[in-house]
């Protein structure tokens, strides 16, 4: 089905006595530029989330997936439709019921949220300098193609309680399209323009906590273990922390962790194993010391036991790099702005998918091995599963 558009009646669904839409929220691309690898690696994240919605096709059951187009089941009522069409990206939340079929908007907000985070983080891996504005598209549009007049700016919205659509001469309630993806409820004086920059955006305070925990791989206890010099413990400690506490991350250092009369290098060996990453943070101390080379010859030789990417170097102030570390790509720290292009990289190194499905869209097909992106060209398209 990836070679296949999505039909009609999923990008438009018809009305239905038990199902309900909410508005359609788009990600409009200042410059009209939106590079297609960009929302392939939206839907495996989604993917990665979400279980791909079914639907009965004659005698099976087929996920829906097509090309350039998702619908994920987020629970037992609701779907999210998410597509794109040149350089919009397009969502939109329905629910199945008897007596309550309007969709949640607590959870079209978690949606949307949750979309405008991986943008953000996929945008700082590849070093865009992207732009995007929020618009929701007129609940009276279900043409065949997309038209940016019949998109009202969120921004106008906020500042109106009606708006006129310029595509279909018609008055509408701003709170009404608003309710599903804003707490409609407060007041806004002004809306800034929503940027896809090398930021990591910040959720709102009340979908910060409870932060979920990550999945773990199997046969480890943490996501990373800190390979570090005493000097710069106090680095380590603030980027545990952010991992931890604001991305739901297990972590492993030293000064923290280890028990009372355990030997380091002890410590270091089972929390290595135990490890899914080994986080190598380079400095110039770091490279002086005697535990840290014994660290990271146990990574590299867990990293051949494993049969994978076991270090993840992170190199935080100029310093000479051992010859035998040149060989692997590093995460650049020296800018020391945890909020910058490096920690969305950090970040994704970390992220444990386990068995993955990974697809495309057009002619291109790309593997996902934690941020490393392969791609070939091909004249048919096809499905492969890898483990990352």
């Amino acid at each position: 089905m990836l070679h296949a558009e999505p039909p009609r009646d999923v990008i438009f669904p018809e009305p239905h006595e038990q199902m309900e839409s909410s508005s359609v929220m788009c990600y409009v691309f200042t410059g009209q530029f939106l590079p297609a690898p960009i929302f392939h690696r939206l839907l495996a994240a989604c993917i990665a989330r979400w279980p791909l919605a079914t639907k009965k096709m004659k005698k099976t059951l087929d996920n829906q997936i097509f090309c350039g187009c998702g619908v994920f089941q987020i629970d037992d009522y609701h779907k999210l439709t998410l597509y794109f069409s040149g350089y919009i990206i397009f969502m939109r939340v329905t629910k199945q019921g008897i007596k309550d079929k309007t969709p949640s908007s607590k959870l079209c907000i978690e949606v949307k949220e949750f979309i405008a985070k991986v943008l953000n983080n996929l945008i700082g891996y590849l070093g865009h300098s992207l732009k995007f504005e929020e618009f929701i598209q007129c609940p009276e549009y279900n043409g065949e193609s997309v038209n940016i007049n019949s998109l009202i700016p969120v921004a106008k919205l906020k500042e109106n309680a009606e708006v006129r659509c310029n595509f279909h001469d018609n008055i509408i309630e701003s709170n009404k399209i608003l309710k599903f993806w804003f707490e409609v409820q407060q007041n806004i004086d002004s809306v800034e323009e929503t940027c896809l920059s090398t930021s990591n955006q910040t959720l709102p305070e009340e979908f910060q906590t409870p932060v979920q925990k990550r999945a773990l791989p199997p046969r480890t206890k943490y996501h990373a273990f800190f390979s570090y010099a005493s000097p710069d413990i106090q680095w380590v400690k603030k980027i545990v922390e952010e991992l931890e506490t604001d991305h739901g991350f297990i972590c492993c250092e030293y000064d923290r962790d280890n028990t009372p009369g355990t030997p380091l290098i002890t410590f270091a060996d089972d929390s290595i194993r135990n490890a899914y990453k080994t986080v190598l943070v380079m400095t110039k101390k770091a490279f002086q010391s005697g535990f840290v080379e014994h660290e990271i010859q146990m990574a590299m030789t867990h990293a051949c036991n494993e049969k994978r990417k076991c270090i993840v170097p992170v190199l935080v102030e100029d310093c000479e790099i051992p010859s035998y570390l040149k060989v692997l790509n590093y995460v650049d720290a020296r800018d020391n702005n945890k909020s910058s292009i490096w920690f969305p990289k950090l970040l994704m190194e970390l992220e444990y998918k386990g068995k993955q499905v990974i697809f495309m869209c057009c002619r291109y097909i790309f593997l996902m091995n934690g941020i490393d992106v392969c791609y070939f060209e091909m004249d048919t398209l096809w499905i492969i599963a890898i483990s990352l």
